[in-house]
This record gives C-alpha cells, structure tokens and sequence, in this order.
C-alpha cells in the first residue's frame, strides 16, 4: 500500500509512537483492500426511502444555487 511506505518514518520523525504509527498502517491497508467495501441499508431504514446517489445530489444542489454562498 503506498500510504504505509511514506506514512511511518514522517509520523514517527513527528513524535507519534510506532504503536499508533503501526496500527494507522494496518487500518489503511486494510480499508485500502476493501475491507470495509460491504453495503448494508442503514440509509435506507434511517430515511424510510432508498438512498440518492451522490452524483445526483450535487447535480440538484448546483442547479439550486446552494453552493453559491
């Protein structure tokens, strides 16, 4: 994973213990190859209607102008 490489020697030159430095590379490699790639319907049951894609979201959003502030 190319976060691990870089991501232990900056972090420990920084004062961070090589304990939390470890355990950060573990959960990036491990988010890295997907393991927290599964869906549940959380959303769906939350809101009571299907989740919106996000693409749609911010198309409707722009349209609206609530970006413009």
């Amino acid at each position: 994973m190319r976060y691990s490489l870089g991501l232990t020697p900056c972090s420990c030159a920084q004062g961070v213990p090589e304990e939390w430095v470890q355990l950060s590379v573990g959960l990036y490699e491990y988010v890295g190859s997907g393991g927290l790639a599964t869906l549940s319907d959380g959303v769906q049951r939350s809101l009571g209607r299907a989740p919106r894609d996000f693409a749609d979201y911010a198309r409707a959003a722009a349209r609206q102008g609530l970006w413009n502030a």
